[in-house]
């Protein structure tokens, strides 16, 4: 099935991703990654991006530093960004980030001076759902680091099992929907 206009990774993107200073500490970002239910935060310096750390990358400096004599920096953390334009193609978007074993891309305008948004594995899966579903794209992606709740096990889709079962409002659709952790 070939789609009059293909979708963008701006449909699908995390708006007004989260941010860290490029001075912070690693505890810094870890409490702001945790405090905020998120895997990736993009590394600033004046505004500007110049780096993006995970929360892999992050666990691997701690763990580091402990057999260092100095503290583990947040700068030593970081890695360079993976970064596309809004209007790139989500079909592209997820082959690099296949290619490139990549969990994050950070959406810049044209000269990658303003930081769009983010689309990472979680916004991919988001897609994945919504175009098999025949819903398309969302009016407006917004952050979705919101906390989980327990379901109760009637959301289950049916003939669905599973040990723990959570839903996670979504500002994409305008309800909530279940996500299986097995």
């Amino acid at each position: 099935m070939e789609l009059e206009h293909p979708p963008t990774v701006a449909q699908y993107m995390t708006a007004e991703p989260l941010t860290v200073d490029e001075g912070s500490t690693l505890a810094d970002a870890v409490d702001r990654m945790r405090a905020n239910n998120i895997h990736h935060l993009i590394v600033r310096r004046h505004r500007r991006m110049v780096g993006l750390l995970s929360r892999t990358d992050l666990e691997l400096e701690a763990a580091l530093a402990r057999g260092e004599a100095g503290p583990a920096s947040l700068e030593a953390a970081m890695r360079p960004a993976f970064t596309c334009p809004p209007h790139a193609p989500l079909a592209w978007v997820a082959l690099e980030m296949e290619s490139h074993r990549l969990e994050a891309v950070v959406v810049v305008d044209h000269d990658d001076s303003v930081v769009l948004g983010i689309f990472t594995l979680g916004d991919a899966l988001r897609a994945l759902r919504r175009l098999a579903l025949g819903h398309g794209a969302p009016v407006a992606s917004l952050p979705s680091h919101a906390p989980q709740v327990f379901a109760t096990s009637s959301s289950l889709p049916s003939g669905a099992h599973a040990r723990t079962h959570y839903t996670a409002p979504s500002a994409n659709d305008g309800n909530a929907y279940g996500k299986l952790l097995a």
